[in-house]
């Protein structure tokens, strides 16, 4: 497939998206809801832009945190991340048989 994150992003389904930003807590529990009941997905969440986002229903400030932390993982930079991000990355790959997430720029 190519790049890391779509190999593992595109096995993720909306519980899992759902686990993951919980985990990384950048969303709250109503914007994560609008995301369970859109059935949102990781590949989606790679790929969606902030008028996706307001269309299904979240705020500004969550689609923008949603499209900026993607942009972040996509290219492996942690500055904009909360803290944990590399490490529930890891374990969310590792879950889904793949190589752990290293390498995050800080």
């Amino acid at each position: 497939m190519g790049s890391w994150w779509l190999e593992l992003f595109c096995r993720i389904k909306t519980d899992k998206l759902i686990k993951f930003l919980r985990d990384i807590d950048l969303l709250d529990e109503s914007d994560l809801e609008i995301l369970d009941k859109e059935k949102i997905w990781g590949l989606d969440f790679i790929s969606f832009s902030i008028e996706d986002y307001r269309r299904c229903g979240l705020k500004w400030g969550p689609a923008t945190r949603l499209v900026k932390a993607a942009w972040e993982i996509k290219n492996k930079n942690g500055i904009l991340l909360p803290p944990n991000t590399c490490a529930v990355l890891s374990t969310l790959s590792q879950s889904l048989g793949q190589s752990p997430v290293s390498g995050f720029t800080k």
